[in-house]
């Protein structure tokens, strides 16, 4: 019965549609919010555990800033409130488990998620980075 070749065959793939997932990790926060990261360093107060406001004003002063346009100013306001909610740590770019091996160790669940076959994890230390 129809019922039957159904549920042993896996439904065919539609033409055009991806086999293959590539992840991309970042080890290192680009330089830009290296630099956003560094200033508001600069000007928090661990004591009253805020940034000053003046450092939007020291940011827009920043000339390798200045290309970024508003994402800057964006992301120092989020780290301004993270700030207020987890205090210095706030200012760690880096995450505290190896994502690599999180994505790794899931590969089964994203390929079923992504109806792929193939899922590459690639990060930006990787020889060949697309």
């Amino acid at each position: 019965s129809r019922a039957r070749e159904t549920a042993r065959a896996p439904p065919p793939r539609p033409a055009g549609k991806p086999t293959l997932a590539r992840i991309y990790v970042a080890r290192e926060a680009p330089q830009w919010k290296q630099t956003v990261c560094r200033i508001l360093k600069e000007h928090y107060d661990p004591v009253a555990n805020e940034v000053a406001a003046e450092v939007l004003r020291v940011l827009g002063q920043v000339e390798e800033l200045k290309p970024r346009g508003k994402f800057p100013a964006q992301f120092a306001a989020k780290l301004r409130g993270d700030v207020k909610t987890m205090g210095a740590k706030a200012f760690d770019l880096s995450v505290p488990f190896d994502e690599v091996a999180v994505l790794e160790a899931n590969e089964w669940y994203i390929k079923s998620l992504l109806e792929v076959d193939t899922v590459e994890v690639i990060t930006d230390k990787s020889p060949a980075v697309p």
